[in-house]
């Protein structure tokens, strides 16, 4: 008998995860380098998301999670190239 939360594609729920745990890294890489309010109020604007879209039923969990940790981590990435991605001058 099948689950009704089997809804989704067979790789949605671990692509999620997957993007969950870049999130997380990331947002660690970010603190290491001295972002630590961009990455916590990134991490903070996605959980706040998540929440929202859960409460008001936008979607299936496993949709909701894969959306929004998708874009948390664009936009951490975004950041990290901003960061990083910056010219030095060597001497």
């Amino acid at each position: 008998m099948r689950s009704p939360l089997r809804h989704t594609l067979p790789g949605v729920s671990l692509a999620g995860l997957l993007l969950l745990g870049m999130v997380l890294w990331t947002g660690l890489l970010l603190q290491s380098f001295g972002a630590v309010l961009g990455a916590a109020a990134i991490c903070c604007a996605a959980a706040v998301a998540q929440t929202l879209a859960l409460l008001t039923h936008a979607g299936g969990p496993h949709w909701i999670a894969l959306f929004v940790n998708g874009t948390a981590a664009l936009v951490q990435a975004v950041l990290v190239c901003g960061l990083l991605g910056r010219v030095t001058a060597h001497r």
